[in-house]
């Protein structure tokens, strides 16, 4: 995703105009397909899924015209979203219909920063060859030898899946995870503005899209799942907030006041900018 999102906001070059084949393939014509990206372009900006560009430009983050057909059964074995809060904070929101893998992988996430020394083990061999883990390590052995004194901690996770599709159909589509994130878990936000925007193009123009196109009957948004990121993540966050600085959890510092303070770090990335400026929301 970031490689993906540096691309776009380096290119002084306008995204390639859709052909008759992306019309074809969901069942619109041309027209259509030109209204619904002039009504999905105007969404996302209106709604803030926008990424800096040269020149002072703003883009739009790169988004699928129309839901992915995706297989239900598929979907359902990991369908959830979690916060995986450790320590006092412990608790895993799930959806109920879920087959619930994510809470797994976040506990081995959590058990294996829980044993720094294992981690700097298993991690011994590429440190010679990678030095952004090189540099990961040396800042957790630093803290490690300094003492942790955090007791509470909040992690936020994003795995990353794909759907396997045999060439041969000798068997049926499987969901394989491909990626686990804890310390790139960015744009989840934008996830939901995403799936808002599918939300409103499928309620506005509903009657245009054929029902072949996913192969369900009723209103094709009431199967499109809902996208909570936007007010779990920060909901999860305000927690941590409210968490910190109970007298359990902080390091008493007798030079210090008792006023509980915020550090956050904006790197100087060239996207997006706006979410780095958080000095404009205060």
């Amino acid at each position: 995703m970031a490689d993906l999102l540096a691309s776009i906001a380096s290119s002084s070059s306008p995204p390639p105009a859709p052909t008759s084949v992306h019309a074809d393939k969901l069942g619109l014509t041309a027209s259509q397909v030109s209204h619904f990206l002039s009504e999905a372009t105007a969404y996302a900006a209106g709604h803030g899924m926008l990424v800096q560009a040269p020149e002072q430009r703003y883009a739009h983050l790169p988004y699928c015209l129309l839901p992915v057909p995706f297989p239900r059964q598929q979907f359902e074995l990991v369908r959830l979203l979690y916060l995986h809060r450790l320590g006092s904070l412990s608790q895993v929101l799930v959806d109920s219909q879920g087959i619930v893998l994510s809470p797994i992988f976040a506990l081995l996430v959590d058990r294996v920063a829980a044993d720094p020394d294992w981690l700097h083990e298993q991690l011994q061999n590429v440190l010679a060859e990678d030095a952004f883990t090189r540099r990961l390590v040396e800042l957790s052995k630093a803290v490690q030898k300094e003492g942790v004194v955090q007791t509470a901690a909040l992690g936020i996770h994003r795995s990353d899946y794909m759907l396997h599709d045999d060439p041969s159909n000798a068997t049926s589509p499987q969901i394989l995870q491909v990626e686990l994130n804890t310390i790139a878990a960015s744009f989840a936000c934008m996830s939901s503005l995403a799936s808002d925007l599918h939300r409103f193009l499928l309620e506005r123009y509903e009657a245009q899209i054929p029902s072949a196109y996913y192969g369900n009957v009723g209103d094709l948004a009431t199967h499109l799942p809902r996208n909570p990121a936007l007010h779990a993540l920060p909901a999860a966050l305000a927690r941590a907030h409210s968490h910190y600085g109970r007298p359990s959890c902080v390091f008493p510092c007798p030079h210090l006041d008792d006023s509980k303070t915020i550090l956050g770090f904006c790197a100087d990335f060239p996207y997006p900018s706006i979410d780095s400026l958080f000095e404009l929301c205060m």
